[in-house]
């Protein structure tokens, strides 16, 4: 058994790049509730769970707080986790969502056996779309890559119905797209600068 030090210390390497895009994605998800008015998530992947580690709620009266900040939900759950299962390859995400089929029992909002169709959905337009997760509220999400390019989270808008006709949630996806390239930009390392000709 390793000792307790190796343990705190493995568990650190695991949530440093949770903290890196948390704090990365903060810019983001900030200008997404300007620029839309209802509330932002930024999530991060946890194994076959999606973690909730930013919510910003816009200038819209009426908030659609869907998850708690925090929340760790199955992949699937919730928009940003649609979006996720989506971005994966198809093998791993038919075995995440076969490893999740209990826990996904208790959602009774999101019956098992409609998930992979959602998810194919997803994967055919670009972006998740989850009219379920709450009445009355609709939400539009997209995954986003790590700097080695693997699956590391998801950004998503949330709103009351009527905010988010069909026309805007193909605008809200490309806002959506925008920040999550940009998160991903941010995330790579510096650029090396090329040596000078002639110093070798």
């Amino acid at each position: 058994m390793p000792p307790p030090g190796a343990i705190i210390s493995a568990r650190g390497l695991l949530a440093e790049p949770r903290l890196a895009f948390s704090s990365i994605a903060e810019a983001s998800v900030d200008l997404l509730a300007e620029r839309t008015g209802d509330t932002v998530f930024a999530a991060v992947r946890a194994g076959g769970d999606a973690l909730c580690v930013r919510r910003k709620a816009g200038s819209f009266p009426i908030k659609a707080f869907t998850i708690d900040l925090g929340a760790r939900i199955p992949l699937g759950v919730g928009c940003g986790g649609l979006a996720m299962l989506a971005a994966l390859p198809e093998e791993e995400a038919d075995s995440i969502m076969a490893a999740n089929a209990p826990r996904l029992a208790s959602f009774t909002d999101l019956p098992p056996q409609a998930l992979p169709r959602l998810v194919a959905e997803a994967r055919a337009r670009g972006h998740a779309v989850n009219v379920s997760r709450a009445p009355g509220v609709v939400a539009v999400g997209v995954a986003v890559r790590g700097a080695d390019g693997a699956l590391a989270g998801s950004l998503s808008v949330a709103a009351i119905e009527s905010r988010l006709t069909p026309e805007r949630i193909e605008q809200v996806a490309r806002l959506l797209r925008t920040e999550a390239r940009r998160i991903e930009k941010a995330q790579q390392p510096a650029a090396r600068p090329e040596p000078e000709k002639g110093t070798g």
